[in-house]
């Protein structure tokens, strides 16, 4: 319990200290969005499972449109989070699947 206390006060302060977080931890939803809302690209450290979690992807986006580089390719090749991701910056477009490069809907 300790550790998950530690590690939800120190993510808040620097998202990115999520890389120096037991594998546990990175696996614990509360922990990576709190990392991500903090910064998008703490995606990155966050485990397979959570880098194709809709929410996750969500918080992270919202902070960084470039964090869509770390989403899962289901969640790149997803209409909805590469325009999220294109709102919030618009060069994140290239991390998305190439089908939505030129969807209009997304740019």
């Amino acid at each position: 319990m300790a550790a998950l206390a530690e590690a939800l006060a120190t993510v808040q302060l620097d998202g990115y200290a999520l890389e120096t977080c037991a594998k546990k931890l990175r696996d614990d939803e509360n922990v990576v969005l709190r990392a991500v809302a903090e910064s998008g690209g703490a995606l990155q450290f966050a485990s397979e499972r959570l880098r194709d979690s809709d929410a996750v992807a969500r918080a992270a986006l919202k902070q960084s449109g470039e964090a869509l580089e770390f989403c899962s390719a289901r969640l790149r090749a997803a209409a909805a989070t590469a325009t999220l991701a294109c709102a919030n910056a618009g060069w994140a477009l290239r991390h998305a699947a190439p089908a939505l490069r030129d969807d209009e809907k997304v740019v």
